[in-house]
């Protein structure tokens, strides 16, 4: 995972931190779907170990560890350099796994701003909050807890609710100051 700048135990714990998050949020929302969401959540990196191949393959990791660094959106990065982006290489992989074809229909869309069926949509919102807040770049910064906040907000999620999660998931993993 050079490629993303980051190791194999930071690719772990980012995971990690995503199920854990999705999972302490979504219990109190709806349990069924904590439930299906909290593996998705674990998985929907996962892409990035066959895009970080390919970059490798490649060689042109520096350019897109440069990218990586100067643009905000990973996903176009991904897209930019390998015309797809890993939560659309996750849904593949998941569809040829004949995984829960909700852990399937989530990863087709979760680069989608618009155009999400409304069977999935709540879900969706969800995990792109979890994933804007701890992601391969930033694990609960000012600036990722910033823009999830503002998800939030326009998914009608409950904010103070979210916050409280928000404060003791990052207290777990990352500090005691939040």
């Amino acid at each position: 995972l050079v490629a993303y700048g980051i190791s194999t135990s930071d690719f772990a714990r980012i995971s990690q931190m995503q199920s854990d998050f999705i999972f302490q949020w979504y219990m109190s929302i709806d349990v069924e779907h904590a439930k299906i969401m909290t593996p998705i959540a674990f998985l929907m990196e996962m892409g990035k170990i066959l895009i970080a191949k390919d970059v490798l393959d490649r060689k042109i990791e520096v350019d897109f560890l440069t990218d990586l660094r100067n643009f905000d959106d990973v996903s176009s990065v991904e897209n930019i350099h390998v015309m797809m982006t890993s939560a659309q290489i996750n849904a593949i992989v998941f569809e040829h796994w004949k995984l829960n074809p909700l852990f399937i229909e989530c990863m087709k869309y979760l680069d989608n701003e618009y155009d999400i069926p409304d069977n999935v949509k709540r879900l969706v919102k969800a995990l792109q909050i979890v994933r804007c807040a701890v992601n391969v770049k930033e694990q609960f910064s000012d600036e990722s807890i910033a823009r999830a906040l503002v998800l939030v907000e326009e998914s009608c999620y409950d904010l103070e609710h979210f916050e409280r999660i928000l404060k003791r998931v990052k207290s777990k993993y990352l500090d005691k100051s939040f």
